[in-house]
């Protein structure tokens, strides 16, 4: 099973977050319950770049399954269907 990683350093501490894709919603809300718990270090600006690293492999990942078909309609030699 494929894994995604998104991790911060903060001084001695490292915040690492291990999740499958499709679970981008579950980890961000578990970056976000950090950010709210006081006894973290996490912040809410740390939280924002950790989801932000998030969505930028959801969009990566979104971009690679869509381009062969993106490829595919821009391409002249595909038959087109009327």
């Amino acid at each position: 099973m494929t894994m995604r990683t998104v991790n911060l350093q903060k001084g001695d501490h490292a915040f690492v977050f291990r999740y499958a894709p499709g679970c981008e919603g579950k980890v961000v809300t578990e970056i976000m319950c950090l950010a709210r718990d006081s006894r973290s270090s996490l912040d809410w600006l740390d939280a924002a770049k950790l989801g932000f690293q998030v969505t930028q492999r959801a969009a990566s990942d979104f971009n690679d399954a869509i381009c062969p078909f993106l490829d595919a309609a821009t391409d002249p030699s595909t038959p087109k269907f009327s």
